[in-house]
């Protein structure tokens, strides 16, 4: 391995770090929702909107870390993103009020808006088409193994406390600060810019060599990057907002981003994820067999990322316009009957329950294997649709194409969080704070909101599962549109 290739190594390495840590804060708060409940005074419908203030606000932002993306240094980008929800995650663990809680977690999101779009443009540059889909497929994978270890610690914490008296989810989110701080280091050390083809990590390397590479650094060279970076006057100001608009004009006219972009309205599994963790709580399972069973849906999830991006670019050989696609319905269309199946079809189901805390547990190894298999085989389409949009999308414009994405998913995505537990306390769901309640009427009390949950989660998967694979359809046309588009454009 040379030179080139070391740096390319140790530049996607931290990349996928920093990536990991981003992922394992986002989904904190989803994974402690039985404890914020409880230590905050909040219902679900709350609950959810911590996530969406959070999620918004992350969308917002990032609709604009696409126009520094195209600017400036990446990597340096990364950094202070890092570092920005390290801070406000400690912040949000020394809350008292729920006040205080909503206002950091918005804050956190400003932080987690400049990590993933430039990311994941920094690993679109960095390898080529054909190994695209299993580059995106192991960051996510990396991500995913992360994510798992959090969850395992979050939820096996939150309900205690330690040191004495500090509460547990506290001092998850403390731990989590320190994280971003040492990720926001290895950030700053290790992440190089592949556009800068003049400066380290390609001094001395053939551009010619790597094509991921040549395409970067043209018109993206260093000179050329130093040369339009806005001076702070009133004239740079106007002409660096005309840039912008420029690159989210010819990013929104690409008809296959436009799809994943439709897509993203159906994409209400975002909203279900975030429950189902109190749904198997509430239905009986032990904190600690939730959180082993939680290690089974992030490592199928993991798993099915990259096996997903794999099998897009094994298929991509033989029909590069249709694999991507066609590997995304047949994810969902082996998803749904394995997501029914957990939900009603089950012997710890709410029909059967008795909520009970740990009088599930023995249901586990069948939940368990259940929800891995539906996640190694439902999560396909992530690492599909970053290859789709490296694709068809310019290099020069990607740091904005997955920003916008990230700011359309994310609002879209974080906004109907607070669907479920609306739908949930519609169909009975009512969370008692009464900590004196007898065992047997808490236990009921328990399997009503169980089944609340469980027929919103059902609804909500139904529905967008439903309606993205219709979308996807469209890609079979418009992938190959917007190549012979990109061909012309080449050519002329």
């Amino acid at each position: 391995m040379g030179k080139h290739g070391r740096r390319r190594l140790v530049t996607s390495v931290a990349a996928t770090a920093a990536a990991s840590a981003q992922g394992v804060e986002s989904l904190l708060l989803e994974s402690m929702y039985k404890a914020l409940a409880i230590a905050l005074h909040i219902d679900p419908a709350r609950l959810g909107a911590l996530t969406t203030a959070r999620g918004v606000t992350q969308s917002l932002v990032s609709l604009f870390v696409g126009a520094l993306g195209d600017r400036y240094h990446r990597g340096w980008i990364i950094t202070a993103g890092t570092l920005a929800w390290a801070v406000f995650s400690a912040c949000f663990g020394l809350s008292t009020t729920y006040g205080q809680a909503l206002a950091f977690a918005a804050l956190s999101g400003c932080g987690l808006a400049l990590v993933t779009p430039c990311v994941v443009s920094i690993i679109a540059d960095l390898w080529e088409e054909h190994v695209r889909g299993r580059a995106f497929g192991s960051v996510l994978l990396v991500g995913s193994l992360a994510t798992m270890v959090g969850l395992v610690v979050a939820i096996n914490l939150a309900n205690k406390r330690l040191f004495g008296r500090i509460e547990g989810w506290r001092v998850v989110y403390f731990a989590a600060a320190a994280l971003g701080l040492i990720t926001a280091l290895v950030a700053a050390l290790f992440i190089s810019e592949p556009r800068y083809a003049d400066r380290a990590p390609w001094r001395g390397a053939d551009p010619a060599s790597n094509p991921s590479i040549n395409s970067c650094a043209d018109p993206h060279s260093s000179q050329e990057l130093r040369a339009r970076r806005p001076r702070w006057s009133c004239e740079a100001a106007a002409g660096f907002a005309q840039e912008f608009a420029g690159h989210l004009w010819a990013v929104a006219r690409t008809p296959s981003f436009l799809v994943i972009l439709v897509e993203h309205i159906s994409s209400l599994t975002r909203a279900a994820t975030g429950y189902q963790l109190l749904y198997m709580q509430m239905l009986g399972f032990s904190d600690g067999t939730a959180s082993g069973i939680a290690i089974g849906v992030t490592l199928g999830a993991a798993l099915g990322q990259l096996a997903g991006g794999a099998t897009g670019d094994a298929l991509s050989r033989r029909w590069p316009n249709a694999a991507r696609p066609f590997s995304n319905q047949l994810s969902l269309a082996l998803t749904v009957p394995l997501i029914f199946l957990v939900l009603k079809g089950m012997p710890a189901s709410s029909a059967h329950a008795t909520g009970v805390p740990g009088s599930a547990d023995k249901w586990a190894w069948a939940y368990g294997l259940l929800l891995l298999l539906s996640t190694l085989l439902g999560t396909w389409c992530n690492a599909n649709n970053q290859a789709i949009m490296a694709m068809v999308i310019p290099s020069p414009l990607r740091t904005t194409a997955y920003a916008l994405d990230s700011c359309i998913a994310g609002v879209l995505g974080f906004a109907s969080t607070p669907l479920v537990g609306l739908l949930a306390q519609h169909a009975g769901y009512r969370q008692s704070f009464d900590v004196d309640m007898p065992p047997a009427e808490a236990a009921a009390e328990a399997v009503r909101n169980a089944r609340a949950l469980e027929n919103s989660l059902l609804l909500l998967i139904l529905v967008a599962c439903g309606a993205k694979f219709v979308v996807y359809t469209a890609l079979y046309w418009t992938i190959r549109r917007d190549r012979l588009d990109d061909e012309k454009d080449a050519g002329s």
